[in-house]
């Protein structure tokens, strides 16, 4: 049975004229160093295969310098303090190169971008950083990759393209403005948002990484548009969330710990984060009401989010209309605010329902054919799983933990006999006498009004002669 295979909606995909001035990326060399110097170290977040060619080249060209005191340095720190995923691209944007040498940019304060960083720590990480710069001639391998560095930024900029960028003044009185837009051929499917201040001068930015298309090179993943706006936004929303954390870290908390199981898969892992993530993508869902196109059905983009573990999404969403019928009362979001904060108090005191209001739309199984457990006498060469709803029809599976039961050896493709009837063919040549068994993926097997099984299910069966 092939894993983990299942359908990411793609409410995303967007082709919308332009209706300002367009956004420009490029491929940034102190970006681009800190994250293979992440991979290098190990950090699971910037070991990915996502342009296999490239990453191939990186392993290669800089295998010697993997002993370098840089790498052990890194590790302790993300083990003591954990510096990894946005704390990493924080570092680069307090970077420059000047002269051959990696320095820190003036009055830039690490400490304030990031307080998982230290001032100390960061000059220690710069100085072991210049050094593998200079040693591994790092300047080489980049500029040997520049024809690679510009058709990536050449497709994001086709996509950067369509995005309305009018749409953040209307919402937050802001121009949008010149953003840094970093391009990473390393980050793989992760993407960041930064704001840099040095002195009087604000500089917000985004980092996106790329997959790669049919033949090996660089190209946007089919969502890049989303994750765009979904990371611009966080240059909004977060200081929001900030200046409202007195009154909302309780009801975040509460809401937290009703579902932080599910939440800690998508790497929230606390209250704050949580909060981040939830308000950007609530504005992104917004950004899509209102730049409305056919191919991006927003109650399947509403049913993945909350699938993702923001289960609160689909009353977030009704919610803000209020928002909208009372722009007089409410010209920017930061005016509406105050009933924000009144909403997910609201929700953190109510979270009973909303997880039995989720839970209630969960598909569950119905029966087993064999039964689940049960003992069968000779070898079997399908097992038929039936969903209480009509299903997607997609499917995945996980590893199977337990002691003493092995992974029940499939045969060729599982397929639907119809929506509600998962057929699993089984290789009967490798069945012997035993317990064998199954764990279904949650996020392979969604109804067909997007909601996922609540729980990873395991199918067993015990074969005798």
């Amino acid at each position: 049975m092939k894993k983990y295979i299942f359908i990411i909606v793609s409410f995303f995909m967007i082709s919308m004229p332009s209706t300002s001035a367009q956004l420009k990326s490029e491929v940034n060399e102190c970006f681009e160093l800190v994250s293979i110097a992440f991979r290098l170290a190990d950090a699971p977040e910037y070991v990915n295969n996502e342009i296999p060619n490239y990453v191939s080249e990186i392993d290669t060209y800089f295998s010697k310098y993997k002993n370098h005191e840089l790498f052990p340095y890194m590790k302790g720190l993300r083990e003591k303090h954990g510096i990894s995923y946005d704390a990493a691209m924080c570092a680069a944007a307090c970077i420059k190169i000047k002269n051959g040498k990696v320095v820190m940019l003036p009055h830039c304060e690490i400490s304030k971008m990031d307080s998982r960083w230290t001032e100390a720590a960061y000059k220690t990480f710069i100085t072991y950083l210049n050094d593998f710069y200079r040693k591994s001639n790092f300047r080489n391998f980049y500029v040997r990759h520049s024809d690679l560095y510009n058709l990536a930024v050449k497709k994001v900029n086709q996509v950067l393209g369509t995005v309305n960028t009018r749409w953040f003044k209307s919402l937050f009185g802001v121009e949008l403005g010149s953003p840094l837009i970093i391009v990473s051929l390393t980050n793989g499917r992760d993407n960041y948002a930064f704001t840099r201040k040095i002195a009087d001068e604000k500089v917000t930015g985004i980092v996106v990484g790329c997959v790669s298309d049919s033949v090996g090179m660089p190209t946007c993943r089919f969502d890049m548009d989303y994750i765009v706006v979904h990371e611009l936004l966080h240059n909004y929303t977060n200081p929001l969330i900030l200046q409202s954390w007195e009154q909302l870290s309780l009801p975040a908390e509460k809401i937290y710990s009703s579902i932080n199981d599910e939440l800690y898969l998508g790497s929230y892992d606390h209250p704050q984060a949580m909060t981040f993530e939830w308000f950007a993508k609530l504005l992104s869902l917004m950004y899509y009401r209102d730049n409305p196109q056919s191919d991006k059905p927003l109650k399947a983009g509403i049913k993945n989010m909350q699938n993702q573990g923001f289960i609160w999404m689909e009353r977030s969403m009704i919610f803000m209309e209020h928002f909208y019928k009372n722009r007089n009362r409410y010209p920017y979001l930061k005016d509406y605010m105050g009933q924000i904060i009144g909403f997910m108090k609201y929700t953190s005191d109510n979270m009973e329902y909303v997880l039995k209001e989720y839970n209630a739309r969960a598909p569950y199984i119905v029966d087993t054919y064999p039964v689940t457990g049960s003992m069968v006498t000779g070898k079997v060469d399908t097992i038929e799983i039936r969903f209480s709803e009509a299903m997607l029809g997609t499917y995945g599976s996980i590893e199977i933990k337990e002691k003493g039961i092995k992974e029940l050896p499939v045969k060729g493709e599982c397929l639907w006999k119809d929506d509600r009837t998962f057929m699993i063919p089984i290789d009967t040549s490798r069945l012997e006498q035993g317990k064998y068994g199954i764990r279904l993926n949650p996020r392979g097997f969604q109804s067909l009004k997007r909601y996922l099984i609540k729980d990873a299910y395991t199918y067993t069966i015990d074969i005798t002669k």
